[in-house]
């Protein structure tokens, strides 16, 4: 069901606050924690299901005029699990107290949504920091990840050079000794020491690239925006905190 906004009190807005566009992909973070008296965890994994499978077929319902409401889209499509948890999505956010006051859109069906202005427990303030950090430093590990490709190659042809010039001055067959001996051996440990730097630059390398494999797979969940844009499935409680009805993200384990 689609929120009932009938029990809000008087001068919360409610309907006309401005459509977002959704982000990627809410189906993140399906085990979700609560706690009252013990621990219990909350599998969102069958609204996910649920959600993808219907996506297309309720964008193709929606095609109607006028558009079905939540009732008509109940009677037209398999049974929704989890029917208290609403994706929300919003893109402006204060903070109050432990949670954060928002404008959100409020989806219980694919494409079929209100917007009004909640509370939100909870938040999630990691994935939002995430995302920052994240656009903060991508252009300077995508630089760092240039220089360390151009210290492999540097690094590769002196370690190729060393091993030249060390096998060059040992003539096979023949035994080296006093200066020569100790040139040889000179030359040796340089070539031992190039190669070692050279495996370093390589382990740099495939160190940065996984940061940046990693940081391309977390933006992808945001469809390149350039802002940080929530988009989850929450819980709604029912309650308000005096003024905005309160949503509950849960802890989400990670």
């Amino acid at each position: 069901m689609l929120l009932n906004l009938k029990w809000l009190p008087a001068g919360v807005l409610a309907a006309a606050l401005f459509v977002l566009p959704a982000a990627a992909n809410p189906l993140r973070f399906p085990t979700r924690v609560f706690y009252s008296t013990a621990e219990e965890d909350v599998n969102l994994q069958p609204l996910f299901a649920w959600w993808s499978t219907n996506l297309n077929v309720t964008a193709t319902l929606q095609g109607t005029n006028p558009p079905l409401t939540s009732a008509q889209l109940a009677s037209l499509l398999p049974s929704r699990p989890l029917d208290r948890w609403l994706r929300i999505t919003a893109t402006n956010f204060a903070i109050l107290g432990d949670g954060w006051v928002m404008a959100a859109r409020l989806e219980d069906y694919p494409g079929h949504a209100t917007n009004c202005a909640i509370f939100l427990k909870h938040p999630p303030g990691r994935d939002r920091v995430d995302f920052l950090w994240v656009q903060a430093n991508a252009v300077q590990i995508s630089l760092e990840i240039s220089n360390a490709q151009a210290q492999v190659q540097s690094s590769a042809a002196d370690a190729e050079a060393s091993r030249l010039r060390a096998q060059n001055f040992s003539t096979p067959g023949f035994l080296l000794t006093g200066d020569l001996a100790t040139t040889a051996a000179d030359l040796n440990h340089v070539a031992n020491e190039d190669f070692k730097y050279f495996k370093e630059t390589q382990r740099t390398l495939a160190s940065l690239q996984a940061t940046q494999s990693a940081i391309d797979a977390f933006m992808a969940e945001f469809a390149g925006e350039p802002f940080y844009k929530l988009d989850f499935f929450a819980l709604a409680t029912g309650f308000t905190n005096g003024v905005l009805p309160v949503f509950d993200l849960g802890e989400l384990k990670r």
